[in-house]
């Protein structure tokens, strides 16, 4: 430690400014900061817990909150401070916090202040029961802290805390049994799950039902063999429970689902059906489990799930809600070929819409080509694999090259010459008479490649696509077909006009755009920008520009009759199951 820092961190405190001293001075050198902050704590010549009681997320110039909390919390375990200053020190930092993520970690280092003397969270313990509306919230902390030094003794404080009057204790106390990382002995388990037992049976508080909930699965790992009954109280929680159960079903689905047995997975997927489309926030939980469900190969599980709860909510949910689980399932193609075949031959609208908004959002710059699931293909029947062909051009319409890729697979599952003749109907018209240019191009890449019967149904495609734009081109023009120079500019400029607004609605939901400044360069080929060196020098920064774009096909049909191939279109989405 230099006594130049020593020296400025004292005259700072003596100024009142102390925070910002700390602000400035551990952005350069954190760790040197905190020992030097630590001994000048304990050796009396300064109050840091009264100094950070004055920290406020304010967003005042020079002090920035959370990375002071941050060099707080390495500082707390190795504070000496009377325990009362101490609690309410935390708690102020814990609310000012707010929602953030990261605003409990304050909490674990709590934890370790207490650890260090066994008088500690038998003194806070105290004020907490003599003054519950001042620090209730510190409570499971100080349990979870008393039971890393003596598990027996702070598991008995804990039941005692059950019989509490006061709700916000009854409440941490149920929370806190989950948390104990060590118990005394099986008898104490025992204890643990018969008091959640009597929780269950007589509170009727949500969250009290919540936490019972996690401390019934926080104290499995304790003993396996105890799953039954911690079935029993899961089932007695979640059903009829409230949102406030559900969420904590999900999330615990969410952090444990990879850990957890399947005996209690599948209850809790099960009673997680309920949960309403309106809670945003269960659903990402839930999001967040299904994709690591996926992710540790139990495919089938997550898909269930979702089928099912796609159809016990068919117009309240959309891609949005299961951002990550559509972004697994788009990862693994022969899965989203799965995926596409499965749910498109079930006919159900709204999985044949969530299979085609997975597909458009992973189809954006190299066309995606698919094979159908000859697993999920079944029956494989003429009658099956006409339906499919037909869900997949109707939905998948304005995706060419993907609808086309599937008809193709589709006509490797069959030798039915009349079926052949109608997948390459299907392919002719109305995929290649609306994109002339890129699904041509690939449908005579494929006929050159393929073999067989695919191979002779596709140039017969290709020959009647062929005579198609020929019998076009001999037409000659017809001015009637061509509108007026100032109509095609008007409907250009509406175009255009409604492509910006798309732009700037997807601009104003982009976190990125968010964090960074934006310029619009009128002309020229190069940015130029100033940047301050360590010594205050400025540099001349030039960075030339590059053009960077996309682009797509307008499919023909949606110009010359855009009322009937939606018409048709439509029919295709609303084909019907054959008997």
């Amino acid at each position: 430690m230099t006594m130049d820092l020593r020296d400025r961190l004292i005259a700072a405190h003596d100024a009142g400014r102390l925070l910002a001293e700390i602000n400035t001075s551990a952005l350069q050198s954190e760790e040197a900061v905190i020992d030097a902050l630590r001994d000048l704590h304990n050796d009396g010549s300064i109050n840091l817990v009264a100094a950070f009681q004055s920290l406020k997320n304010a967003g005042d110039e020079g002090i920035n909150f959370f990375f002071l909390r941050q060099v707080f919390q390495g500082l707390l375990p190795h504070l000496n401070s009377p325990v009362g200053p101490m609690m309410e020190c935390v708690l102020h930092l814990y609310k000012e916090s707010g929602a953030d993520i990261t605003a409990d970690f304050i909490l674990q280092h709590f934890i370790a202040f207490c650890t260090k003397d066994p008088a500690r969270p038998q003194e806070a313990l105290s004020r907490i029961v003599r003054e519950p509306e001042r620090h209730v919230e510190l409570l499971p902390a100080i349990l979870i802290s008393g039971s890393k030094l003596d598990p027996g003794k702070w598991l008995h404080e804990a039941l005692g805390l059950l019989q509490s009057a006061n709700l916000e204790i009854r409440r941490g106390a149920v929370f806190s049994l989950g948390r104990f990382e060590v118990l005394g002995s099986p008898a104490d388990l025992d204890a643990a799950l018969a008091a959640l037992e009597r929780v269950v049976a007589s509170e009727a508080d949500s969250l009290i039902r919540s936490a019972a909930l996690r401390s019934a699965v926080g104290l499995l790992p304790h003993d396996k063999s105890q799953e039954r009954r911690v079935l029993s109280l899961l089932d007695g929680i979640l059903t009829g429970g409230d949102d406030h159960a559900l969420f904590s079903a999900a999330e615990i689905l969410s952090q444990q689902v990879q850990t957890i047995s399947v005996e209690l997975r599948n209850p809790l997927l099960q009673h997680l059906q309920r949960v309403q489309a309106r809670s945003k926030g269960t659903l990402r939980q839930i999001d967040f489990a299904l994709s690591r469900l996926m992710n540790s190969g139990a495919h089938n599980e997550a898909i269930k799930f979702v089928e099912e709860y796609l159809r016990n909510h068919a117009s309240e949910v959309s891609i949005q809600d299961f951002p990550m689980l559509a972004s697994a399932v788009r990862l693994d193609e022969m899965l989203l070929g799965a995926v596409i075949t499965r749910w498109f031959l079930q006919g159900d609208p709204t999985l044949c819409h969530f299979a085609s908004a997975i597909l458009g959002s992973r189809h954006v710059s190299t066309p995606l080509k698919l094979k159908v699931s000859s697993q999920e293909l079944s029956p494989k029947t003429p009658q099956s694999i006409l339906f499919l062909a037909k869900k997949v051009v109707g939905y998948l319409y304005l995706l060419p090259i993907t609808a086309i890729s599937l008809l193709l697979s589709l006509m490797e599952e069959t030798d039915d010459s009349g079926l052949l003749e109608q997948l390459g109907a299907l392919v002719f018209d109305p995929l290649l008479v609306s994109f002339t240019g890129s699904a041509a191009d690939y449908v005579a890449e494929e006929a050159q490649v393929r073999t067989g019967v695919v191979k002779t149904t596709l140039q017969k495609t290709k020959e009647t696509f062929d005579d198609y734009v020929a019998s076009l081109k001999a037409v000659g023009y017809i001015a009637e077909l061509n509108p007026f120079t100032n109509q095609r500019e008007a409907n250009y400029r509406r175009v255009s006009l409604e492509f910006r607004q798309s732009v700037n609605s997807a601009q104003k939901q982009s976190p990125l755009l968010s964090m960074v400044h934006r310029s619009v360069l009128l002309y020229g080929n190069s940015s130029i920008d100033y940047v301050a060196g360590p010594n205050g020098e400025t540099h001349r920064q030039s960075m030339p520009l590059r053009s960077i774009g996309t682009k797509f096909e307008l499919p023909r049909l949606t110009l010359i009759d855009p009322i009937g191939i939606e018409h048709y279109v439509r029919q295709l989405k609303a084909e019907k199951q054959p008997p």
